[in-house]
């Protein structure tokens, strides 16, 4: 230690002469440097701290859009799965129909009526047009969530 101190005192004393220079003002504004670069580095880091938010959030939104276009578009894809099933549905129930009124003819005796028939075909006719009737509610409630009231055999 003792081989350092002409450097140690070279440096005090350079020291001691900046301290003269600056003057009482100078080493006010030194001492009260310390306290202020603390606050500086608060202020740095509740700045990167919000930004660092701000980005997070911005990401959560760009994904929550991306998550909410996927729905929208998977929901426009089932509806256009549905229509076609809509207008299959909608021939098998005219067909089952033609069919009814075949079996039932007004001039014929209940009698002479192909009663299995007449019940095989009024069940049928009535799970199709159920089944119709939930593809249909289905396609408006679509049409409702994607905003828009192209036709899609509903004469929306």
């Amino acid at each position: 230690m003792m081989e350092n101190a002409p450097e140690i005192a070279h440096t005090l004393t350079m020291l001691v002469r900046v301290f003269e220079d600056l003057g009482l003002p100078g080493l006010v504004a030194l001492l009260m440097l310390g306290p202020l670069m603390t606050v500086i580095a608060v202020f740095a880091l509740d700045y990167l701290r919000q930004r660092h938010a701000r980005q997070d959030e911005d990401a959560r939104r760009a994904e929550a859009k991306a998550d909410r276009e996927l729905v929208l578009a998977l929901e426009e894809r089932h509806r256009a799965e549905l229509t076609p099933k809509r207008q299959r549905l909608n021939v098998e129930c005219e067909a089952l129909r033609d069919r009814l009124r075949q079996a039932l003819p007004p001039h014929l005796p209940v009698r002479e009526m192909d009663k299995d028939a007449i019940l095989t075909t009024a069940v049928a006719l009535c799970t199709s047009m159920e089944e119709l009737a939930e593809v249909e509610r289905t396609i408006v409630k679509l049409n409702e969530i994607l905003g828009d009231r192209k036709d899609y055999g509903l004469g929306a």
